[in-house]
């Protein structure tokens, strides 16, 4: 009884033994131990989730010409001191264009204009080609800027609050005679010279 009892305990100690040794020595690949089977196997690294990255759209702020606001007539607030620039959304051609500032008889807002040439370089912007004023003949907006043969493209304002206080306004326009003008280029003997003309008149 106690043979069986002492060949138990022996063979407990060699099982033991055999199963601890594979795990802790390292494993070849002819190795065909179960142990070393598990230790081959790749571990499984958690995956991470990825973060999207969200590219925000370029929203006009008005900081300068090329990130000018639209002229939607639409009430907005302006800081003291600040200033905003807008644009007309149409390119095409025009022959008569109104630009007004309204702000319910604030004083203290200014509007500068700046035409299409300007902007493209052939003129400074550092005079404006006209600015905004009270009209007797239309005291619905507090400025109000007009030209009756705008210059086709885009133009430009320039809202400035000179207030200690933020100001509420809105910029709107508005054009007639879109495609109103018809040209006519022709060749034409100038003395010793074949002169281009391109002659426009609107309709």
């Amino acid at each position: 009884m106690k043979l069986k009892a002492v060949l138990a305990g022996i063979l407990f100690l060699l099982l033991t033994i055999a199963l601890r040794v594979p795990l802790a020595s390292a494993c070849e690949p002819s190795d065909l131990d179960v142990h070393c089977a598990v230790r081959q196997m790749p571990r499984r690294t958690p995956t991470r989730a990825r973060t999207l990255s969200v590219v925000a759209k370029n929203v006009p702020r008005g900081d300068s010409p090329a990130n000018a606001l639209e002229m939607q007539d639409a009430w907005r607030t302006l800081d003291p001191g600040a200033s905003v620039w807008y644009k007309t959304d149409d390119s095409s051609g025009f022959r008569a264009l109104r630009i007004w500032l309204d702000a319910n008889g604030r004083g203290g807002l200014s509007l500068a204009i700046f035409s299409p040439d300007q902007m493209e370089g052939v003129y400074s912007i550092a005079k404006p080609i006209g600015r905004g004023t009270f009209n007797k003949l239309d005291p619905s907006h507090d400025l109000l800027w007009s030209s009756d043969y705008a210059r086709w493209g885009v133009w430009y304002a320039l809202v400035t609050n000179s207030n200690v206080v933020p100001a509420s306004y809105k910029v709107g326009y508005n054009q007639t005679g879109k495609d109103a003008k018809t040209c006519v280029s022709y060749w034409e003997w100038i003395g010793k010279d074949y002169v281009y003309w391109t002659n426009c008149n609107p309709n």
